[in-house]
Protein backbone atom coordinates (compact mmCIF):
# COMPACT_ATOMS: atom_id res chain seq x y z
CA UNK A 1 0.00 0.00 0.00
CA UNK A 2 1.34 2.73 -0.82
CA UNK A 3 -0.54 5.64 0.89
CA UNK A 4 1.37 6.31 4.19
CA UNK A 5 -0.94 7.66 7.09
CA UNK A 6 -4.41 5.49 5.44
CA UNK A 7 -6.76 4.61 7.48
CA UNK A 8 -4.89 4.81 11.23
CA UNK A 9 -1.24 4.40 9.99
CA UNK A 10 0.75 7.58 11.07
CA UNK A 11 4.23 8.27 9.35
CA UNK A 12 7.66 9.13 10.48
CA UNK A 13 10.39 9.71 8.96
CA UNK A 14 13.43 7.35 9.81
CA UNK A 15 12.48 7.85 13.90
CA UNK A 16 10.04 9.94 16.10
CA UNK A 17 8.96 12.79 14.06
CA UNK A 18 6.05 14.45 15.87
CA UNK A 19 6.47 17.33 18.64
CA UNK A 20 4.23 17.66 21.47
CA UNK A 21 3.32 20.98 23.23
CA UNK A 22 3.73 20.62 26.74
CA UNK A 23 1.85 23.83 28.94
CA UNK A 24 3.11 26.53 26.73
CA UNK A 25 6.33 24.62 25.36
CA UNK A 26 6.56 22.91 22.34
CA UNK A 27 9.18 20.35 21.71
CA UNK A 28 10.55 18.25 19.08
CA UNK A 29 12.47 15.20 19.19
CA UNK A 30 15.86 15.09 16.65
CA UNK A 31 18.90 13.23 16.16
CA UNK A 32 22.26 14.43 16.18
CA UNK A 33 25.52 12.30 15.77
CA UNK A 34 23.78 9.07 16.17
CA UNK A 35 21.87 10.22 19.26
CA UNK A 36 18.09 11.71 20.15
CA UNK A 37 17.09 14.92 21.73
CA UNK A 38 15.01 17.93 22.22
CA UNK A 39 14.47 21.41 20.05
CA UNK A 40 11.50 23.84 20.66
CA UNK A 41 10.49 24.83 17.14
CA UNK A 42 12.71 27.94 16.84
CA UNK A 43 15.24 24.93 16.76
CA UNK A 44 17.15 26.03 19.74
CA UNK A 45 18.37 22.35 21.31
CA UNK A 46 16.11 22.15 24.94
CA UNK A 47 17.29 18.53 25.58
CA UNK A 48 20.69 17.54 24.86
CA UNK A 49 21.16 14.58 22.15
CA UNK A 50 21.69 11.94 24.97
CA UNK A 51 19.58 8.90 24.12
CA UNK A 52 19.58 6.28 21.77
CA UNK A 53 16.14 6.44 20.49
CA UNK A 54 13.86 9.15 21.29
CA UNK A 55 9.91 9.63 20.76
CA UNK A 56 7.26 12.54 20.49
CA UNK A 57 6.03 14.05 24.12
CA UNK A 58 2.50 13.19 25.49
CA UNK A 59 1.05 13.46 29.03
CA UNK A 60 4.20 15.90 29.57
CA UNK A 61 6.71 13.03 29.27
CA UNK A 62 8.79 11.75 26.53
CA UNK A 63 10.03 7.57 25.93
CA UNK A 64 13.65 7.81 25.38
CA UNK A 65 16.38 5.10 25.07
CA UNK A 66 19.43 3.86 27.00
CA UNK A 67 21.68 1.27 27.49
CA UNK A 68 18.96 -0.59 25.16
CA UNK A 69 15.84 0.17 27.89
CA UNK A 70 13.32 2.58 27.81
CA UNK A 71 12.16 4.79 30.11
CA UNK A 72 10.84 8.43 29.83
CA UNK A 73 11.87 12.24 30.78
CA UNK A 74 10.02 15.03 31.40
CA UNK A 75 10.15 18.33 29.56
CA UNK A 76 13.52 19.28 31.62
CA UNK A 77 15.19 16.31 30.28
CA UNK A 78 14.48 14.85 33.94
CA UNK A 79 13.98 10.96 33.87
CA UNK A 80 11.50 10.61 35.53
CA UNK A 81 10.79 6.68 35.08
CA UNK A 82 13.95 5.00 35.02
CA UNK A 83 14.82 3.33 31.38
CA UNK A 84 13.88 -0.55 32.56
CA UNK A 85 11.14 -1.72 29.64
CA UNK A 86 11.79 -3.19 26.00
CA UNK A 87 9.45 -0.99 24.15
CA UNK A 88 7.67 2.05 25.95
CA UNK A 89 4.79 3.78 24.03
CA UNK A 90 3.21 7.60 23.96
CA UNK A 91 0.51 7.96 26.30
CA UNK A 92 -2.80 8.28 25.16
CA UNK A 93 -5.77 8.74 27.47
CA UNK A 94 -3.38 8.95 30.84
CA UNK A 95 -1.62 5.73 30.12
CA UNK A 96 1.10 4.05 28.44
CA UNK A 97 1.89 0.86 26.40
CA UNK A 98 5.20 -0.50 27.99
CA UNK A 99 6.63 -4.11 27.18
CA UNK A 100 8.59 -6.44 29.31
CA UNK A 101 9.88 -9.93 28.50
CA UNK A 102 8.60 -11.66 31.65
CA UNK A 103 9.40 -15.53 30.73
CA UNK A 104 6.08 -17.57 29.41
CA UNK A 105 4.15 -14.25 30.63
CA UNK A 106 2.57 -12.03 28.08
CA UNK A 107 4.75 -9.22 27.60
CA UNK A 108 2.12 -5.81 27.54
CA UNK A 109 1.04 -3.61 30.44
CA UNK A 110 0.16 0.07 31.14
CA UNK A 111 1.81 2.69 33.44
CA UNK A 112 0.89 5.98 34.85
CA UNK A 113 3.15 9.52 34.40
CA UNK A 114 3.82 8.76 37.97
CA UNK A 115 5.78 5.41 36.13
CA UNK A 116 3.26 3.49 38.23
CA UNK A 117 2.93 -0.27 36.66
CA UNK A 118 -1.42 0.04 36.84
CA UNK A 119 -2.04 -2.51 34.52
CA UNK A 120 -0.05 -5.62 35.04
CA UNK A 121 2.40 -7.29 32.13
CA UNK A 122 0.20 -9.63 31.36
CA UNK A 123 -0.88 -9.04 27.47
CA UNK A 124 0.60 -11.01 24.63
CA UNK A 125 -0.44 -7.76 21.91
CA UNK A 126 -2.37 -4.49 23.29
CA UNK A 127 -3.12 -1.25 21.95
CA UNK A 128 -3.68 2.39 22.88
CA UNK A 129 -6.34 3.72 25.75
CA UNK A 130 -9.18 5.67 24.02
CA UNK A 131 -12.55 6.56 25.79
CA UNK A 132 -11.37 5.15 28.40
CA UNK A 133 -10.63 1.62 26.72
CA UNK A 134 -8.01 -0.43 25.18
CA UNK A 135 -8.15 -3.34 23.09
CA UNK A 136 -5.82 -6.29 24.42
CA UNK A 137 -5.21 -9.72 23.05
CA UNK A 138 -3.93 -12.11 25.94
CA UNK A 139 -3.35 -16.18 24.91
CA UNK A 140 -5.38 -17.93 27.92
CA UNK A 141 -6.69 -21.14 26.30
CA UNK A 142 -4.45 -21.14 23.04
CA UNK A 143 -6.53 -18.55 21.04
CA UNK A 144 -5.68 -15.08 20.63
CA UNK A 145 -8.74 -12.94 20.56
CA UNK A 146 -9.18 -9.44 20.99
CA UNK A 147 -11.22 -7.61 23.60
CA UNK A 148 -11.27 -4.23 25.58
CA UNK A 149 -10.38 -3.42 28.96
CA UNK A 150 -11.01 -0.29 31.23
CA UNK A 151 -8.03 1.53 33.30
CA UNK A 152 -8.46 -0.60 35.88
CA UNK A 153 -7.52 -3.53 33.56
CA UNK A 154 -11.02 -4.92 34.07
CA UNK A 155 -12.20 -6.78 30.80
CA UNK A 156 -15.65 -4.88 29.71
CA UNK A 157 -15.75 -6.33 26.70
CA UNK A 158 -15.45 -10.21 26.33
CA UNK A 159 -12.37 -11.41 24.12
CA UNK A 160 -14.01 -12.67 20.84
CA UNK A 161 -12.86 -10.74 18.12
CA UNK A 162 -10.00 -11.59 15.55
CA UNK A 163 -8.81 -7.82 15.42
CA UNK A 164 -9.98 -4.89 17.03
CA UNK A 165 -8.87 -1.12 17.16
CA UNK A 166 -8.76 1.98 19.48
CA UNK A 167 -11.96 3.86 19.41
CA UNK A 168 -12.26 6.36 17.00
CA UNK A 169 -15.04 8.95 17.47
CA UNK A 170 -16.66 6.83 19.46
CA UNK A 171 -16.88 3.54 17.98
CA UNK A 172 -13.77 1.10 17.23
CA UNK A 173 -13.32 -0.86 14.21
CA UNK A 174 -13.21 -4.81 15.34
CA UNK A 175 -12.68 -8.20 12.92
CA UNK A 176 -15.02 -11.17 12.87
CA UNK A 177 -14.93 -14.25 10.58
CA UNK A 178 -12.63 -12.28 7.97
CA UNK A 179 -15.29 -9.06 7.98
CA UNK A 180 -15.03 -5.49 10.18
CA UNK A 181 -17.69 -4.06 11.45
CA UNK A 182 -17.72 -1.49 14.28
CA UNK A 183 -18.80 -1.75 17.96
CA UNK A 184 -19.77 1.38 20.48
CA UNK A 185 -18.08 1.77 24.14
CA UNK A 186 -20.25 -0.70 25.31
CA UNK A 187 -19.13 -3.58 23.11
CA UNK A 188 -22.89 -3.64 21.11
CA UNK A 189 -22.30 -4.51 17.25
CA UNK A 190 -23.52 -1.00 15.90
CA UNK A 191 -22.26 -1.90 12.32
CA UNK A 192 -22.62 -5.56 11.65
CA UNK A 193 -18.93 -6.95 10.43
CA UNK A 194 -19.71 -7.05 6.42
CA UNK A 195 -16.34 -5.27 5.34
CA UNK A 196 -13.26 -6.65 3.67
CA UNK A 197 -11.33 -3.58 4.56
CA UNK A 198 -12.41 -0.62 6.41
CA UNK A 199 -10.64 2.10 8.53
CA UNK A 200 -11.41 4.31 11.11
CA UNK A 201 -14.05 7.30 11.85
CA UNK A 202 -13.39 10.62 11.56
CA UNK A 203 -15.96 13.59 10.88
CA UNK A 204 -18.32 10.97 10.98
CA UNK A 205 -17.53 8.54 8.68
CA UNK A 206 -15.21 5.62 7.71
CA UNK A 207 -13.88 4.45 4.74
CA UNK A 208 -14.87 0.94 3.88
CA UNK A 209 -13.91 -1.36 0.88
CA UNK A 210 -16.47 -3.16 -1.48
CA UNK A 211 -16.24 -5.33 -4.30
CA UNK A 212 -12.44 -3.49 -5.05
CA UNK A 213 -13.66 -0.06 -4.58
CA UNK A 214 -13.23 2.10 -1.41
CA UNK A 215 -16.32 4.52 -0.48
CA UNK A 216 -17.59 6.04 3.09
CA UNK A 217 -20.06 5.50 5.64
CA UNK A 218 -21.71 7.28 8.35
CA UNK A 219 -21.87 6.21 12.00
CA UNK A 220 -25.20 4.17 11.30
CA UNK A 221 -23.33 2.22 8.46
CA UNK A 222 -25.35 3.75 5.83
CA UNK A 223 -23.13 4.62 2.81
CA UNK A 224 -22.80 7.84 2.25
CA UNK A 225 -19.94 8.12 -0.02
CA UNK A 226 -20.23 5.72 -2.98
CA UNK A 227 -17.40 2.95 -3.46
CA UNK A 228 -15.26 4.60 -6.75
CA UNK A 229 -11.80 4.73 -4.70
CA UNK A 230 -9.00 2.80 -5.53
CA UNK A 231 -7.74 3.55 -1.99
CA UNK A 232 -9.17 5.76 0.52
CA UNK A 233 -7.79 7.13 3.70
CA UNK A 234 -9.33 8.26 6.57
CA UNK A 235 -10.64 11.59 7.60
CA UNK A 236 -8.00 14.68 9.28
CA UNK A 237 -8.90 17.81 9.64
CA UNK A 238 -12.02 17.31 7.43
CA UNK A 239 -10.07 16.36 4.50
CA UNK A 240 -9.11 12.51 3.49
CA UNK A 241 -6.69 11.32 0.72
CA UNK A 242 -7.81 9.00 -2.28
CA UNK A 243 -6.33 7.22 -4.83
CA UNK A 244 -7.76 7.13 -8.65
CA UNK A 245 -6.06 5.01 -10.56
CA UNK A 246 -2.29 5.77 -9.50
CA UNK A 247 -3.05 9.47 -8.59
CA UNK A 248 -3.61 10.84 -5.31
CA UNK A 249 -6.02 13.97 -4.53
CA UNK A 250 -8.51 14.99 -1.58
CA UNK A 251 -11.90 14.74 -0.81
CA UNK A 252 -14.02 16.51 1.88
CA UNK A 253 -17.05 14.82 3.69
CA UNK A 254 -19.24 15.05 1.12
CA UNK A 255 -17.71 13.32 -1.22
CA UNK A 256 -16.62 16.16 -3.30
CA UNK A 257 -12.98 16.47 -4.81
CA UNK A 258 -11.24 19.06 -3.41
CA UNK A 259 -8.01 18.99 -4.39
CA UNK A 260 -7.82 17.07 -8.02
CA UNK A 261 -5.55 13.28 -7.81
CA UNK A 262 -2.24 14.27 -9.41
CA UNK A 263 0.27 13.22 -7.06
CA UNK A 264 2.20 10.06 -6.68
CA UNK A 265 1.96 9.91 -3.56
CA UNK A 266 0.06 11.67 -0.55
CA UNK A 267 -0.40 11.89 3.28
CA UNK A 268 -2.87 13.13 5.62
CA UNK A 269 -3.66 16.70 6.74
CA UNK A 270 -1.60 17.79 9.58
CA UNK A 271 -1.46 21.13 10.70
CA UNK A 272 -2.66 22.54 7.98
CA UNK A 273 -0.91 20.96 5.85
CA UNK A 274 -0.43 17.86 3.39
CA UNK A 275 2.63 16.27 2.20
CA UNK A 276 2.88 15.01 -0.83
CA UNK A 277 5.12 13.71 -4.15
CA UNK A 278 5.44 14.66 -7.46
CA UNK A 279 7.89 13.72 -9.68
CA UNK A 280 10.33 11.11 -6.82
CA UNK A 281 10.07 14.30 -4.74
CA UNK A 282 8.35 15.15 -1.23
CA UNK A 283 6.85 18.57 -0.95
CA UNK A 284 3.96 20.07 1.28
CA UNK A 285 0.12 21.44 -0.05
CA UNK A 286 -2.54 23.37 1.90
CA UNK A 287 -5.99 22.99 2.27
CA UNK A 288 -6.58 24.48 -1.42
CA UNK A 289 -4.24 22.10 -3.20
CA UNK A 290 -1.97 25.07 -3.62
CA UNK A 291 2.18 23.64 -3.64
CA UNK A 292 3.55 25.86 -0.07
CA UNK A 293 6.79 24.52 0.25
CA UNK A 294 7.94 22.64 -2.86
CA UNK A 295 8.91 19.46 -3.89
CA UNK A 296 12.49 18.84 -2.60
CA UNK A 297 12.81 16.17 0.08
CA UNK A 298 13.49 12.44 -0.63
CA UNK A 299 10.79 11.87 2.75
CA UNK A 300 8.48 13.76 4.16
CA UNK A 301 6.42 13.28 7.32
CA UNK A 302 3.34 15.35 9.18
CA UNK A 303 3.15 18.76 10.35
CA UNK A 304 2.79 19.00 14.40
CA UNK A 305 2.96 21.78 15.97
CA UNK A 306 4.73 23.77 13.50
CA UNK A 307 7.47 21.61 12.60
CA UNK A 308 7.49 18.16 10.29
CA UNK A 309 10.81 15.83 9.42
CA UNK A 310 12.17 15.50 6.27
CA UNK A 311 15.07 14.09 4.42
CA UNK A 312 16.93 16.46 1.93
CA UNK A 313 20.52 14.64 0.41
CA UNK A 314 20.46 12.12 2.41
CA UNK A 315 20.25 14.26 5.98
CA UNK A 316 17.19 14.30 8.25
CA UNK A 317 16.20 17.89 9.04
CA UNK A 318 13.11 19.85 11.10
CA UNK A 319 11.43 22.30 8.86
CA UNK A 320 9.01 25.07 9.75
CA UNK A 321 5.81 25.78 7.87
CA UNK A 322 7.19 28.44 5.77
CA UNK A 323 9.98 25.61 4.63
CA UNK A 324 12.94 27.03 6.59
CA UNK A 325 15.46 24.35 7.94
CA UNK A 326 15.28 25.16 11.86
CA UNK A 327 17.43 21.80 13.11
CA UNK A 328 20.29 22.17 12.56
CA UNK A 329 20.34 25.59 12.27
CA UNK A 330 21.96 27.95 9.72
CA UNK A 331 25.10 29.30 10.48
Amino acid sequence: MKLAGLISIAFLVGGPGIASAIGDEQLYPIQKDGKWGFIDKQGRAVIQPTFEEASAFSGGLAAVRKNGLWGYVNSEGVVTVKPQFDEAFEFSDGLARVRKSEGLMGNFGYIDTEGKLVIGLEFDRAGDFSDGLAPVDRDDDGTLQFGYIDKSGKVVIDAHFDDADRFSDGLARVKIGGKYGYIDTSGNMQINPMFSMSGDFGAGRAPVEMNGKWGYINKSGRLVIMPQFDEAGAFYEGMAVVRIGWEYGFIEPLGQVVVNPHFDEARRFRDGLAAVRLQGKWGYIDDAGDLVIKPQFEHAGDFTNELASVTLNGKRFAINKEGDLTWPQRD
